[in-house]
């Protein structure tokens, strides 16, 4: 009854972001052991805690202190931090024989950092802008309205992260700057601003062996927007002091720059943050011409423009295309971006590959006395090596297992399919790999085997391989923007096999709605209607939206799809990001399947006006 205890309520300098709600940062109540220095109790609120909430932690203080403050007992005072809450704890607490008194308590303040320290896993935070030499309040907040009218213009609907725009400012700069627009795909909203065309060609084309690789030593400047977990406290505590403007939920600016070496990361000075301005200035203005313009997107331009900058009206040059894009240099390589440590032998076991469960039928047919569709000991001998390759945890290993199998047979589809996925170093390379296992196919069944079993090609073992290296060159030429050709090659690839046991169907939806060909996309649904997955029941919503307007009966094909997943108008409309990744394998029904709909098909909902709109009532 000798101590004195003190009860202190603070934000916490800490996100909590559970999933599917939105982010909040808590209010801890703690009651202290003020001679002691030790908590003996507390608590999480979402919100700031009333006297009734603070007493209550009291109370569970009194009766089971928490781990390291002793046994149960009352005090013989408590200190508060204002003298209302000591005036609406008091009645109470004299009843129970403990004086009440309003005092500061800076042992608080000290312990809510180690806990703040603690959750943010002893990460440094990030200084807000307002700690950026030259930068005040009123500078802020003309930032902030820039960027909320950058956002939401949508310039992604019109300008694609990997065909930069060139920046020159002022008009009369000696330099230019390169300007990437993000968001096109859904999963990251924003820009990022490069020196020099080497910047970011590098970049683009991932030309190194790690992420630090792509980064210059100079840098390149960003603005992110996210929840406002995103920014730095000091930010988020600033922009709601000030009221500094924010376009959504999903919407607060993060400033920043990246560079190699180091943390990589620092807040832009005040002469970065102008050209940060300018470009969001000049971004919002060119989409607003776009807007109202129905000439074609990709058609070149340059544009001098007249910003209205926070230091006044300034002259800007844009241009575009910014320089040529060598997309067959492109790596074919994934770099891993996760700054986490991995497990080395973890890394290099890849996931089952769908591709053994061949050599088991093959086997099965071998044991059952069946005849081989071909007649070729080595082509079957190397096929038998890429068997073992696909079960193969060591990519080395399995790369040699290819090679080593196009020495037995140089027709066997298989080995240059493995070859492209895991030896090619550009996506110029993977395509003729691909296209290698296309001719090697065909050579291992010849002509008349395209004339005969065209319609249930896959229903021969013996076809598989040349099907995957097709599939590969789709794939490849639509990642070098060869839409019409991988058209070409899907079209094809379903005269041969309608079955589509390899999902073809996907891929040429999403091409032929890409390029605007409708009916052919209509065509393609009814072809297929049977199926039951989110590309074709809200694609064909979509589709007839397009085509008549509302209806009843567009409306109950909508809500069809919605039946089947009701995941998808989230991601569609912006109330959930897109993943940066693709998962390994998606739920029926589920929120995975639904991210991997928008993934493909996003942008035909954003340009379909009104399309969102009704998506947002039918779902509402």
């Amino acid at each position: 009854m000798d101590e004195t205890w003190g009860v202190a309520a603070r934000r916490m300098r800490t996100w909590i972001t559970p999933d599917d709600q939105p982010p909040y940062r808590p209010y801890i109540i703690l009651v202290l052991d003020v001679t002691g220095r030790r908590i003996v109790g507390q608590a999480l609120e979402k919100s700031a805690p009333d006297a009734e909430a603070i007493f209550k932690v009291l109370q569970q203080a009194i009766r089971k202190p928490s781990p390291g403050g002793g046994k149960g007992r009352r005090p013989r005072a408590l200190l508060v931090e204002t003298p209302e809450l000591a005036e609406a704890l008091a009645p109470t607490l004299a009843q129970m024989g403990i004086a009440c008194d309003a005092q500061e308590l800076p042992v608080a303040d000290e312990l809510l950092r180690m806990m703040s320290t603690l959750m943010n896993e002893g990460r440094a935070e990030p200084p807000g802008l307002l700690a950026v030499a030259g930068v005040t309040p009123e500078y802020v907040a003309h930032l902030f309205s820039v960027a909320a009218a950058f956002y939401r213009a949508e310039p992604w609907l019109h300008f694609n992260s990997d065909a930069p725009l060139a920046i020159r400012f002022p008009s009369n700069a000696p330099d230019e700057h390169f300007v990437s627009v993000l968001g096109m795909g859904g999963t990251e909203y924003g820009i990022a601003i490069y020196y020099d065309w080497q910047d970011f060609l590098r970049l683009y084309l991932q030309d190194g062996n790690t992420p630090e690789d792509l980064l210059s030593e100079r840098g390149h400047l960003t603005v992110m927007f996210g929840d406002p977990s995103f920014l730095p406290i000091d930010d988020s505590e600033a922009a709601e002091r000030y009221g500094w403007e924010i376009a959504g939920d999903d919407a607060w600016p993060l400033f920043m720059q990246f560079h190699r070496g180091g943390d990589h990361v620092r807040r832009p000075t005040r002469e970065e943050l102008e050209l940060i301005e300018a470009a969001l200035l000049a971004i919002t203005r060119l989409t607003g011409d776009l807007a109202g313009d129905a000439r074609d997107e990709d058609q070149p331009f340059t544009a001098q423009l007249t910003l209205d900058t926070f230091a006044g009206e300034q002259s800007a040059t844009m241009r575009y295309p910014a320089g040529e894009l060598p997309l067959e240099l492109r790596s074919a390589v994934k770099l891993d971006w996760d700054d986490g440590e991995e497990d080395e032998e973890e890394d290099n076991l890849p996931l089952p590959d769908v591709r053994t469960r061949d050599s088991f039928m093959a086997q099965f047919m071998k044991d059952m006395g069946i005849e081989p569709y071909i007649a070729d000991s080595k082509l079957a001998r190397a096929q038998e090596l890429m068997y073992e390759a696909f079960e193969t945890p060591s990519a080395v290993q399995r790369i040699k297992l290819a090679h080593k199998a196009l020495s037995i047979s140089p027709n066997c589809a298989d080995a240059w399919v493995l070859l492209a996925e895991e030896e090619a170093d550009t996506l110029g390379r993977r395509l003729e790999y691909y296209r290698k296992g296309v001719e090697a196919g065909e050579r291992a069944l010849g002509h008349q085997c395209f004339e005969e079993d065209k319609g249930h090609f896959w229903d021969i073992l013996e076809t598989r391989p040349y099907m995957r290296a097709r599939l590969g060159v789709v794939t490849t030429l639509l990642e070098l923007g060869r839409t019409d050709e991988a058209i070409a090659e899907c079209q094809a690839m379903l005269e041969l096999n309608p079955n589509d046991n390899q999902g073809v169907r996907y891929i040429l939806l999403g091409a032929l709605m890409d390029t605007g060909r409708d009916d052919e996309a209509r065509q393609l649904i009814k072809q297929y209607e049977g199926d039951p997955s989110p590309n074709w029941l809200y694609t064909r919503a979509l589709l007839a939206f397009r085509k008549s307007g509302r209806s009843k009966q567009v409306d109950k094909l909508l809500r069809e799809a919605l039946k089947y997943n009701k995941h998808v108008p989230d991601f569609l409309t912006g109330r959930k990001r897109i993943p940066v990744q693709s998962p390994d394998y998606v739920t029926f029904g589920g929120a995975d399947e639904a991210a991997e709909y928008a993934r493909a098909h996003l942008n035909d909902w954003r340009r379909t006006p009104g399309a969102l709109d009704w998506l947002k009532e039918i779902a509402s």
